[in-house]
């Protein structure tokens, strides 16, 4: 048992260490006071850390553009399944909008996004590919994302059952029908997304969603993408870092002084959502396990 449990420490470790390794690679800077870390000091296990005294103002991390994980770098990286994502989007524009009621159809418009960053992120998964480092370190390990892990249907009651009875017991104010219900919602989406874009029907594919949307943000008018090392900060209502974009970098600093030691946090929810309505906290939960 030690013996497995120190490898799987020292299989952290190397991945921590590649994934810097890969940061510095491809353009990222990261501030020599800023480690990702593998330890049960991090609120998931996995976090950033400053591992020496920083400054309010200090850059922690700062990521060009073109390492964002947003169809606009995608397309020319995989021309031929671009051009097969666009297509299946035009039919489903054309044919949606005539087989769906009004609210199904924009509901699907608005997230066919997920669908589309899905397939791009099942091309990159290959090792030699410049992508292939750091989403083979993606991770998400809730309740929501285990139902994708095994491909749960979305008409699976029983599944979706005892999924809600475990949601709920971390808000036990908000309706266990809502809980049940928005599961739902959220597996018959992927169910119709897999089917416009005729994805593969597997628990790996269904695993990259969930994982894949859990870690995506909103880059701008219809622009939903994932930025690397961004991606790896961990959610506090009360962040000690903060995200600006000058045009060409993403770059995040440090609200205020920050001590050796300490965990840095972003905050995953936008300012303008009441933290404490409950449907919003629904979401949350569903959506990123907290």
């Amino acid at each position: 048992m030690r013996f497995i449990a120190l490898t799987s420490i020292l299989l952290a470790i190397s991945q921590d260490v590649r994934f810097h390794g890969w940061c510095e690679k491809y353009g990222i800077k990261v501030h020599d006071g800023v480690r990702l870390e593998t330890t049960p000091k991090s609120v998931a296990g996995r976090g950033v850390f400053a591992n020496a005294p920083l400054s309010e103002g200090d850059v922690a991390v700062a990521i060009p553009e073109h390492c964002v994980f947003i169809e606009k770098n995608l397309a020319p990286m995989f021309p031929k399944l671009s051009s097969k994502l666009k297509r299946r989007r035009k039919r489903f524009l054309w044919f949606g909008r005539i087989l769906r009621s009004k609210e199904d159809y924009d509901e699907l418009v608005d997230n066919l996004w997920q669908a589309e960053l899905t397939a791009f992120a099942s091309a990159s998964k290959d090792a030699d590919h410049p992508w292939g480092e750091w989403i083979g370190q993606w991770k998400r390990d809730d309740a929501t994302h285990d139902m994708f892990k095994r491909n749960i249907s979305w008409k699976n009651d029983q599944e979706i059952k005892n999924t809600a009875t475990e949601l709920h017991r971390f808000l036990p104010r908000v309706s266990f029908n809502y809980v049940e219900a928005a599961l739902k919602m959220r597996l018959k989406r992927y169910h119709d997304l897999k089917t416009i874009y005729k994805l593969d029907d597997s628990s790996s594919t269904a695993d990259t969603y969930s994982t894949l949307c859990s870690r995506s943000v909103q880059l701008g008018k219809n622009i939903v993408g994932i930025i690397p090392m961004f991606d790896m900060f961990n959610h506090s209502p009360q962040p000690n870092l903060a995200l600006c974009f000058d045009g060409e970098e993403f770059t995040l600093f440090c609200t205020r002084d920050i001590q050796q030691g300490e965990e840095l946090f972003i905050k995953y929810t936008s300012n303008d959502k009441d933290p404490n309505d409950e449907i919003n906290e629904l979401w949350n939960l569903i959506q990123w396990g907290f």
